[in-house]
């Protein structure tokens, strides 16, 4: 007991601290706007970052459609390769294939590199001619 009394009376005899100054609220106003105004800057960062991963997505999007049909043409291209091939050593193979090129073929450019008989153009007389604007 008389040790809490010494210790209540040396609280006593200390002098007291300074006191507590008070609140300066246009200091914490300033640091309230201050915050805003970052918050503000950062919400329109987000925004940016947003509007960049979905333009980064579609070029992703974009590159995997070409990638995908430059496969799927080397497919049919490999499949032309080993078709053609396969007529070369068997005749009525390649005169089969020829017949059908002949008739899926319009362009000329295309029969050309097949050796087919070139087509004449259609002509645009007649009685459904078409004007041209």
């Amino acid at each position: 007991m008389k040790k809490a009394i010494s210790q209540l009376l040396e609280c006593i005899r200390k002098p007291k601290s300074e006191p507590i100054p008070p609140l300066n609220l246009e200091r914490l106003q300033d640091q309230t706007r201050c915050l805003q105004d970052q918050i503000i800057y950062l919400q329109d960062q987000i925004r940016c970052f947003q509007d960049q991963i979905i333009y980064l997505q579609d070029q992703i999007r974009c590159l995997q459609e070409k990638h995908e049909a430059a496969l799927e043409n080397y497919h049919r291209t490999i499949a032309g390769t080993v078709v053609l091939a396969h007529a070369e050593t068997h005749p009525e193979l390649k005169e089969y294939l020829f017949k059908l090129l002949d008739i899926f073929l319009d362009s000329n450019e295309d029969r050309r590199l097949f050796g087919l008989e070139l087509r004449k153009p259609v002509s645009s007389g007649g009685p459904f001619r078409i004007k041209k604007l």
